[in-house]
């Protein structure tokens, strides 16, 4: 298996928003084939691999689709107009550059001048898809609609690289990371006393409608889902222990909307950490509340999500040692 690095230039090469992953899914059905016992893909699309084993059966699960953009209308000056999939954080959409799932590219641009602005007429929290359009290069909606179609979608455009010495920078850490975290597993695991089913879904962004598919169809014992964080530890204000810091661990949810973790399987997930040395994070909801809202102030955050591009390369380790 590729190292994470090339990993993520994979995956983000392949990103597509929900109901779009079937790239995302083939390159997950690539990478596991070597390392599980069986592998298919359900009639969502969700990819769900199974490694044998005599003890509980634990199920993983990362989400394969990213948010972006589908096309819902092109005008006579061959200007694009899309609607969002998923939470696309507003603050910082004006000017990027987006791929298309045919390759064309293009460039967010606000239907006025002053949208862009901030402050302006409107904050990033009020922005809507009326407010915006991809300009491709077209000059005419014939010469458009040879770039694009109605119903296409778009993903952000950008490079995978090194940040200094430790950060990994992509457009798509979200969820990227959980896969590639999952697939690493794979790959190291040899006799695991447990059975191992790894889930690989689509869907997420819109409502986490492969996971709920998944989970109905197998009896696990325990389930994980592994997905991002924002950190917030470049923010003022914040109390220490409020803080998710970038490379210093995994964050392990307690509690947050309609959830509660297992008591039992909670306290497993902590020895385990504290036995093995590894830093981590609880969170509460009102905690997790906390840090959205501080985000959402300083204008970080426009949805309880991450759109984050930066991940440190010990996460496959630290990560993986946990699960």
């Amino acid at each position: 298996m590729p190292d994470m690095m090339q990993l993520f230039r994979e995956f983000a090469s392949v990103a597509g928003i929900s109901g779009c992953e079937q790239r995302t899914a083939a390159l997950v059905r690539r990478m596991a084939e070597p390392y599980v016992d069986e592998i298919r893909t359900d009639t969502m699309g969700n990819v769900i691999c199974h490694k044998k084993g005599p003890g509980k059966r634990i199920l993983l699960a990362a989400h394969m689709d990213v948010v972006g953009f589908y096309v819902r209308g092109i005008d006579e000056k061959g200007n694009v107009y899309v609607d969002f999939s998923g939470g696309v954080n507003k603050s910082c959409i004006w000017n990027r550059a987006v791929r298309f799932e045919n390759g064309a590219r293009g460039v967010v641009r606000p239907v006025a001048a002053d949208v862009e602005k901030e402050p302006g007429n409107k904050k990033a929290s009020e922005i809507i898809t009326e407010d915006l359009f991809i300009e491709t290069g077209a000059e005419t909606y014939e010469e458009a609609t040879k770039l694009v179609s109605i119903g296409e979608s778009a993903v952000w455009e950008g490079e995978t690289c090194r940040c200094g010495m430790s950060r990994i920078m992509s457009p798509y850490i979200d969820d990227a990371a959980g896969s590639i975290t999952l697939l690493k597993m794979m790959e190291r695991l040899q006799n695991c006393p447990n059975d191992l089913w790894f889930a690989f879904t689509v869907c997420e962004e819109i409502g986490s409608f492969g996971a709920k598919t998944v989970i109905g169809g197998i009896d696990c014992d325990y389930a994980i889902s592994v997905d991002v964080a924002p950190a917030t530890d470049a923010l003022s204000g914040n109390a220490d222990h409020f803080r998710l810091s970038l490379g210093k661990g995994p964050a392990l949810t307690l509690r947050e909307y309609g959830f509660i973790a297992n008591p039992e399987f909670r306290g497993m997930l902590t020895a385990v950490a504290e036995r093995e040395s590894i830093p981590y994070y609880g969170f509460t909801a009102q905690q997790t509340l906390d840090l959205v809202q501080t985000l959402y102030e300083k204008k970080l955050l426009t949805y309880p999500r991450t759109d984050s591009q930066f991940i440190t390369d010990d996460m496959e380790d630290t990560a993986r040692q946990v699960i």
